[in-house]
């Protein structure tokens, strides 16, 4: 009960943070280039976790009580990354903002908030009945990581080969890339696939 309701503590808390922040970034830099870098400080956040979580899985947890445990571990793990990656949902809208009719903004918005929880939706299934059994959680935190690095790193450099900077463009080059990437390190996953980890990621005795 502690360790869950400390997780998701800590993530709303760090969501409502980079929402707040996240505007006020796109409202300063109204371009689609720093939604993309700060997708990949999120990844590079997630690759650091890892090694975090490595050496939390493997430090003595007796010098937390059970109250105080919980809290400091999910701020340590869980905190940077969805701070980050909170960013990410009013920077999109924003720049779709820029790019549609006034009278169908609130249109654009759903369907963008829709996309973001079918997305949420389809990564927690993947994690629980799948990625997690099958790799182990340090394997899938690393490489989900690696993944939001190349889509980070890889889109503006194809945006910047193309010329255009739209949001139309913006958005057809990321799902792309998103497909490329997902699929690279899918098929890497798969040649690695061992047998599955038992364990939680916070445990406490």
């Amino acid at each position: 009960v502690y360790v869950l309701s400390s997780v998701l503590s800590v993530i709303l808390l760090a969501l409502s943070l980079g929402y707040f922040f996240g505007g006020r970034l796109s409202d300063r830099f109204p371009h689609p280039l720093p939604l993309y870098y700060i997708i990949a400080f999120g990844g590079l956040s997630i690759v650091f976790l890892y090694y975090v979580a490595t050496f939390a899985f493997s430090a003595p947890q007796y010098y937390l009580s059970l109250f105080v445990g919980p809290i400091v571990y999910s701020l340590l793990l869980f905190f940077i990354p969805a701070f980050l990656l909170g960013m990410d949902s009013p920077y999109v809208i924003k720049l779709i903002s820029q790019d549609t009719d006034p009278e169908t903004s609130g249109t654009y918005v759903g369907t963008t908030f829709f996309w973001s929880t079918v997305g949420s939706i389809c990564g927690s299934l993947a994690a629980g009945f799948w990625l997690i059994p099958s790799f182990g959680v340090l394997e899938t935190i690393l490489y989900t990581g690696l993944t939001l690095v190349a889509l980070g790193l890889g889109t503006p450099l194809a945006l910047r080969s193309t010329g255009d900077l739209s949001v139309r463009n913006s958005a057809y080059i990321t799902l792309c890339a998103a497909v490329l990437t997902t699929t690279v390190m899918l098929v890497y996953l798969g040649e690695i696939q061992r047998t599955p980890v038992e364990g939680t990621l916070l445990s406490y005795s």
